[in-house]
């Protein structure tokens, strides 16, 4: 067997005994840390904006919805400036007319009648007065819907009865109140 010779290098013992590229690179490794983390940085920061942006969206779809669906009076009560001379309710239901004197008179709005119905329990044709005033001229149903229920609650046979000049709503009403009594009457 021959002995190596040592003129020869071995080629792992060249490997082994280079220098490291990666000390010759230091520079490169350092610009690429850098900018990877630069990178990373401004994808969180986007990341963070984009969380907030809609957070911010959201919020502002919940006031709009709020806003679109509140009650049509809470609406004008909100938009309009407070009346600087209110009149006390006392003072309003003292003066409350009666309901054949308020029919033919358009200028009183539904919620004044309805106080003045509340007020004064004896005038219950007013309550069904502000519930066709708010069905017809201010197109809210809920408030109508509460104006015939308090009408209806004491209604006799009589005002059960549909009539051509009764709406939409009451008509509904007046036959759910006859199917009441019809059911509470009939043996189980």
């Amino acid at each position: 067997m021959s002995e190596p010779n040592p003129s020869e290098a071995d080629p792992i013992l060249q490997f082994l005994q280079a220098p490291r590229a990666s000390e010759a690179n230091d520079g490169f490794r350092q610009a690429v840390l850098e900018q990877t983390t630069r990178l990373l940085r401004r994808r969180h920061r986007l990341r963070r904006a984009g969380l907030l942006t809609a957070l911010v969206a959201c919020y502002a779809a919940g006031l709009l919805t709020v806003q679109l669906f509140a009650p049509r009076a809470a609406k004008e009560s909100v938009i309009t400036a407070p009346d600087p001379n209110p009149v006390p309710v006392v003072e309003v239901a003292r003066s409350a007319p009666a309901a054949t004197e308020v029919e033919n008179n358009r200028s009183i709005p539904a919620s004044t009648l309805e106080r003045w119905a509340l007020v004064r329990g004896e005038k219950r044709e007013l309550y069904r007065l502000a519930g066709d005033r708010y069905l017809q001229e201010d197109s809210d149903a809920p408030s109508a819907l509460r104006c015939y229920g308090r009408w209806l609650a004491a209604a006799t046979p009589a005002d059960l009865t549909l009539s051509a000049d009764d709406n939409w709503l009451l008509m509904a009403l007046k036959m759910d109140k006859q199917k009441e009594e019809a059911y509470a009457k009939s043996p189980q």
